[in-house]
């Protein structure tokens, strides 16, 4: 019966997500003014994120309706090598200088892509159990912190807009399923803006 209970309310959680998706913040891409130097290059970014997000949104659909573990590491492997495919696209146009509107509209598809990856996590651990998806989680997060770390060493300062983004309820989503890196990042930053750090009792840390 507890066991039960456990599953009914991560899949009520796993439901939420879908509503944290759909209510992330719309990108414009068709009003975005990109200019100056590198243009091209930071149309690209935005271009390749949209790709990115429709197909980690599409791979979150299709994983959440597995119950074969063999499927879901498979599944898994490509979504890791979309991420790694679109890091490495992003080092390769460092420095790009992009507006805020640019660095607004990639960090809005980020959200989406991350929340979509909490979705995953959090339906394979509902039907798998946290300890046997520990290491695809792991392997999930190593590639959208790569995502994220090589989006800020491409362009500077975006890591403070795209946390701004992430709400508390997003984030406590975000620590359900041990995506511990991502969550330090938050916090990190949000201690360094001097935003809101309440969260941090919910979530078990201390500064």
């Amino acid at each position: 019966m507890l066991a039960f209970s456990r599953l009914t309310s991560f899949l009520l959680f796993v439901l939420s997500l879908s509503f944290l998706t759909c209510a992330a913040p719309t990108p414009k891409s068709n009003e975005l003014a990109i200019r100056g130097e590198g243009a091209g290059e930071a149309g690209v970014l935005v271009a390749a994120c949209v790709d990115l997000r429709t197909k980690v949104v599409a791979h979150a659909e299709v994983i959440a309706k597995f119950n074969d573990l063999a499927m879901v590491k498979a599944a898994v492997e490509v979504v890791v090598k979309d991420l790694k495919v679109y890091a490495d696209l992003v080092l390769k146009v460092k420095g790009v200088k992009v507006d805020a509107d640019v660095q607004a509209e990639i960090a809005a598809h980020l959200l989406v892509i991350v929340n979509a990856i909490v979705k995953i996590c959090a339906s394979i651990i509902a039907k798998f159990g946290l300890s046997v998806c520990l290491d695809i989680i792991a392997t999930l997060q190593v590639a959208l912190k790569l995502v994220i770390d090589n989006l800020e060493i491409c362009i500077v300062g975006f890591v403070n807009v795209f946390v701004k983004l992430i709400t508390d309820v997003q984030l406590k989503a975000i620590a359900n399923v041990r995506l511990d890196a991502i969550v330090k990042l938050c916090v990190d930053i949000r201690v360094k803006l001097n935003l809101d750090v309440k969260v941090l009792g919910f979530l078990g840390l201390a500064l």
